[in-house]
């Protein structure tokens, strides 16, 4: 997908899986947010008014090696950054590969804190928090509900492993025990994928053989790409549907903690919610809702050729985007905010670059030549990937004033966004429908950590509730744990 212009920002977004050749539906809203954005700023007379903004947007397929060939393209096109990826799997990947080459990456979903470490991502940034915040907004909430006992299920890619390595560190440091620890393989079709996630449940919830001293952990912090956690959540209703371990009564203790990789995926939270599979709380990078943006996508019609990828999602939701189930989901939590801060600061600050007039005689890397400077040299200089480097020494070393917020700034040293994270739980809506509502949040600089917000949500999510990690039949106490080390029990409830 591509819209001519003097400057060229590529574009990196999960449209299809390599395995299907089905459009994300729920993925549809970035692309158009990407180039509203980029409209936007070109009818803008204060930035960049003496060039025009294009781009280039290609599809990742959440595929390191698919992503790296477009990546490569995208260079080969002349991009001056990249807006994306879309994931951490393909952002490890990508972000030392462009970097090396001079390229700037933003990514708007990457959250892995491994992407953090400028030695191998020397010019990556994002708008999106690192994970390494998100670990300790989950610490604090299992904290918050006095909970002492949980397992994490994690996805076996660098998102998962790293975060759920994380969480465990940072709760065995709280006195936390963990009962499973245990990753999710991949596997080469969804079936198989189900299959072992069931396996790993029959693990993580089946009654011990020693039922004298252990129980399992009913607390489940599913640390796990959208695809592993659909196989999860899948193989669970199944398991119930069985009437396996006792059927209902077991899946009412459950709670399942779910991280932004999946915290507002419409088929999953309605799935538990629908098929009572348990307690469910999201955690999820807090966005705002773009007014203007979510007008323009709403009146979007069958006239939009330009998104080669929106006439499916068209017709998926029966040519009424404003009503459209996915739409519904996803604008209460999804990237559309971060793609357009994403796009807004890379225009600024290439308009702060454009505007700048270097002298000769200095060591700066941005070095361009002597009068006369005209557009045509301004943009070839602009191409030089040593120039990237600049662009992106620029870009994390001042503040911008974007759509949503007055005041947005990266980490100078790594180039890492604010952390600020909401808590989610479902409700059941008028004629039994599954919505969404926000019950607390957690904010990095707020030493209070867990702050609710005074919603009642379903199950009502409180510390007296919540707090249930029991089976039914046992009292809270104290029970020697496994994973505790001989001759130690955990903290009583």
């Amino acid at each position: 997908m591509r819209k001519p212009g003097d400057i060229i920002i590529g574009g990196l977004v999960p449209l299809k899986h390599k395995y299907s050749s089905k459009v994300r539906y729920h993925n549809i809203a970035l692309v158009e947010a990407f180039t509203w954005a980029i409209d936007k700023i070109n009818d803008n007379p204060n930035i960049l008014p003496n060039f025009t903004l294009g781009y280039e947007i290609r599809d990742t397929m959440s595929d390191a090696a698919f992503a790296s060939v477009q990546a490569l393209e995208l260079a080969a096109k002349n991009v001056v950054g990249i807006v994306g990826p879309g994931s951490t799997s393909v952002a490890v990947h990508l972000a030392s590969l462009m970097g090396s080459l001079g390229y700037p990456m933003i990514s708007y979903a990457a959250t892995s804190n491994i992407l953090s470490n400028t030695e191998r991502f020397a010019l990556f940034a994002r708008t999106v928090p690192s994970d390494a915040y998100q670990c300790l907004a989950i610490k604090d909430l299992i904290l918050f509900y006095k909970w002492s006992y949980v397992s994490i299920l994690y996805s076996a890619e660098p998102y998962g492993m790293d975060g759920a390595e994380n969480i465990r560190n940072l709760l065995e440091d709280q006195g936390c025990c963990i009962d499973q620890y245990s990753p999710l393989k991949q596997h080469d079709t969804k079936e198989e994928g189900i299959q072992d996630a069931m396996n790993l449940l029959n693990v993580t919830f089946g009654t011990p053989a020693n039922t004298t001293n252990k129980i399992h952990a009913r607390v489940v912090i599913l640390f796990a790409t959208y695809t592993y956690a659909q196989h999860v959540i899948e193989g669970a209703r199944r398991l119930k549907e069985s009437g396996w371990n006792g059927g209902s009564q077991m899946w009412d203790n459950i709670t399942w903690i779910a991280p932004e990789s999946w915290s507002v995926k419409a088929d999953l939270i309605e799935k538990i919610a629908e098929n009572q599979l348990g307690n469910y709380i999201g955690v999820t990078p807090t966005t705002i809702e773009i007014p203007d943006f979510v007008k323009y996508y709403k009146n979007l019609n069958g006239s939009n050729t330009a998104n080669p990828w929106f006439q499916e999602y068209y017709s998926y939701c029966n040519g009424d985007i404003g009503d459209c189930h996915e739409y519904s989901y996803t604008k209460q939590g999804a990237y559309e905010e971060p793609v357009v801060i994403a796009v807004e600061v890379l225009a600024q600050t290439l308009h702060k670059l454009l505007g700048t007039k270097y002298n000769r005689t200095t060591l700066d890397p941005c070095l361009k030549p002597a009068e006369p400077i005209n557009k045509d040299t301004e943009l070839y200089y602009l191409r030089n990937s040593v120039v990237g480097k600049c662009l992106f020494k620029s870009l994390t070393n001042d503040t911008y004033g974007t759509t949503t917020r007055d005041l947005v700034s990266f980490n100078k040293t790594n180039g890492d966004f604010e952390a600020i994270y909401t808590f989610k739980t479902y409700v059941f809506g008028p004629n039994e429908t599954v919505r969404l509502v926000n019950f607390g949040n957690w904010d990095h600089t707020n030493t209070e950590g867990v702050v609710l917000n005074g919603t009642r949500p379903y199950r009502e999510v409180s510390r007296t509730t919540l707090s249930a990690v029991w089976t039914a039949n046992l009292a809270p106490g104290r029970y020697k744990r496994r994973s505790c080390a001989a001759g130690h029990v955990n903290h009583a409830l």
